[in-house]
């Protein structure tokens, strides 16, 4: 599984995930987009980063108001069993 911020410093998760689904050897690893203190943007903005991800192939895209450890392994904990079982 790759946790990619949707804020990345050097690039975007979109480049990302286009370049994993078109490997052969990485487009079955699950992607989950994190998107930390939405707040920054708007709301249509976030909802759109949300779509885009999704319809690029991210698999999940979580949303955490502030980083917080133990609230993104519930969430994580949440999706695990889904691709331990094979996609």
């Amino acid at each position: 599984m790759v946790i990619a911020a949707v804020h990345l410093k050097d690039g975007n998760v979109f480049d990302l995930i286009r370049a994993m689904r078109r490997d052969d050897q990485l487009k079955r690893i699950p992607i989950v987009c994190l998107n930390i203190n939405p707040g920054r943007c708007a709301d249509y903005f976030n909802d759109s980063l949300e779509v885009a991800s999704k319809e690029l192939g991210a698999d999940r895209f979580i949303t955490l108001q502030n980083y917080d450890a133990k609230e993104l392994w519930k969430q994580i904990d949440k999706i695990l069993p889904i691709y331990s079982s094979g996609r």
